[in-house]
């Protein structure tokens, strides 16, 4: 049986059309039907005979079909009476005049009629408003208000009812304050000392006086005028509660990724961002003769750093363990390496607390055992020499049973005993210190133990916290395991960092600015404002006050 379907356009007359199949509602050109309007999906729902009495719509849209003000979009029977809208087009089911069958009446809209706003546009003039004149009066309003009535409170002292009704200078704020400088931030004179003067070093530096320079070189100083800049140039203030630390990297590289144009600094690394970093240079310890110096050398070429110490890390880290005090014990870098306060670095290793337990510096003289005490080689000696001294003569005279008979010559050695000198000398040169420490003979007959030169940081100009990186293994960035001198640097390039970080630009990693690896004021006797002198409060910060 057919559906009739009667089509009223823009309130005219009715065009009748007759469907034997599914009726295809939308906005595109195969539609049975095509309704206009953007509101309109291409093909928006399907309008199909259930039975004698019913119809049934099907949704396919995810606009959804309003039937008797109720949203759909799945499925829903039609009978007589019910009222459906698409868009702004209406349906409605209703019974042929002889009221046998049902059919569909459709109320379409035209599209020009949908976005035609020519007749409903609205003006001012209508309201017997000006728009001229409304403007004078709107900004005398905000000249009023923002600026005249807080520039007048700050300059009387109104009653605390009158100040908590009108407007104050704080509608003047541009942000919060950050959180170092939350404890005046009901006085904005503390930093802006002169209306509509924007905030000087001088204001800054009355509480910073000991901020340090970039450099103690006045040239360094000098490169990109930065003895010139407004302290506000890189820390901005009414961000955030933490937007008077600089995050972005702009302020560094607008230098650093051109060094080649500053006389003085040409040989520099450039710089532009953290994935194009160049590889980390370490500040290592180098052997030149008798002389020890500095040197930064880059850790991809497999720097050695000469402490003056003998350690094979990969046998004290055997997975069979180490001979201890107390039997095989298994050895974890968190036995020697201690965190210091914060767990930024590690303490300095002490002989006492964590390598006497297993190396006793127990030694044997005559029937003596004398416990020796660490990096005191003078009172070692004295040591010695007391009991090397008790000793009997015979303990110096030659055995002349265990004598090997040898041909007769001027040169033969004829197996003295050693002299008691020989003696002490043999502990510093074989049996004790030389196991781990650098040792040379002196001018003398003496053997000198050369001070460990154990750096606490490789990076002078960086700085890293393992505070942070806490849940990372020591093994996944340094190769302990591996390692069997004391002179391998076991510290990771930059590829290892960028496993996990990238630039303020990626959303591949952890987002890293220059300044959470460097810092800005490092100098260490040139303060800010003057090129000239040292810290204010050096002296303090060196006595700990």
């Amino acid at each position: 049986m057919p559906l009739r379907i009667d089509i009223i356009r823009d309130g005219g007359s009715a065009e009748t059309v007759e469907s034997k199949g599914t009726v295809a509602l939308g906005r595109g050109e195969d539609a049975t039907v095509v309704l206009p309007g953007m509101a309109v999906a291409r093909h928006h729902a399907e309008i199909a005979l259930e039975s004698e009495s019913a119809l049934r719509l099907r949704c396919r849209s995810p606009l959804g079909v309003e039937v008797n003000g109720e949203i759909i979009k799945d499925e829903k029977v039609l009978y007589a009476g019910d009222v459906f809208r698409i868009g702004a087009h209406r349906g409605e089911v209703t019974l042929s005049p002889d009221h046998e069958a049902l059919m569909l009446r459709l109320e379409l809209v035209s599209e020009p009629a949908i976005g035609d706003t020519s007749e409903r546009r609205l003006d001012l003039s209508a309201a017997g408003l000006r728009i001229r004149r409304s403007a004078y009066v709107a900004a005398l309003l905000v000249l009023l208000l923002a600026l005249l009535v807080p520039l007048v409170m700050r300059s009387i002292s109104a009653p605390p009812m009158v100040e908590a009704v009108l407007p104050s200078d704080e509608w003047w704020s541009s942000g919060v304050l950050s959180n170092g400088h939350q404890h005046f931030a009901g006085d904005c004179s503390a930093c802006h000392e002169r209306l509509f003067v924007r905030v000087q070093n001088s204001a800054c530096l009355d509480c910073h006086q000991g901020i340090a320079h970039h450099s103690d070189q006045a040239q360094l100083v000098g490169l990109g005028e930065m003895d010139r800049q407004r302290c506000a140039s890189c820390h901005r203030e009414h961000g955030d509660a933490h937007a008077v630390l600089p995050q972005r990297p702009h302020t560094c590289i607008d230098c650093h990724a051109a060094p080649q144009d500053f006389p003085g600094v040409a040989d520099m690394l450039a710089v532009d961002a953290f994935d194009t970093h160049p590889g980390f240079r370490a500040t290592v310890t180098r052997i030149d003769g008798d002389t020890r110096r500095l040197e930064r050398v880059a850790i991809q070429d497999g720097p050695q750093d000469n402490a003056g110490l003998f350690f094979p890390h990969d046998l004290h880290l055997e997975a069979e363990g180490v001979r201890g005090p107390d039997g095989v014990e298994h050895l974890v870098c968190a036995d020697c390496h201690h965190p210091d306060a914060g767990n930024v670095g590690f303490r300095a290793l002490v002989f006492e607390r964590d390598c006497e337990s297993c190396h006793r510096l127990d030694v044997a003289v005559g029937d003596r055992l004398l416990a020796l005490p660490h990096a005191q080689p003078e009172v070692v000696r004295r040591q010695l020499s007391d009991a090397v001294e008790s000793l009997p003569s015979a303990a110096f005279q030659p055995d002349l049973e265990d004598v090997v008979r040898r041909r007769a010559g001027p040169t033969a050695d004829r197996g003295g005993a050693p002299s008691p000198q020989a003696l002490i000398e043999e502990v510093f040169s074989t049996r004790v210190c030389a196991k781990c420490h650098a040792v040379q003979p002196d001018a003398g007959d003496r053997v000198e133990v050369l001070p460990a030169q154990l750096r606490q940081s490789w990076f002078v100009h960086a700085r890293f916290t393992h505070a942070d990186h806490g849940w990372v293994r020591c093994r996944d960035c340094h190769a302990a395991e591996a390692s069997g001198e004391a002179t391998d640097l076991l510290l990771p390039d930059i590829a290892t960092c960028r496993t996990c970080h990238s630039g303020v630009e990626s959303d591949s990693g952890v987002r890293s600015s220059c300044t959470d690896c460097h810092g800005f004021h490092t100098a260490g006797h040139s303060v800010l404002g003057s090129t000239q002198g040292v810290v204010n409060n050096g002296e303090s910060f060196a006595e700990g006050r």
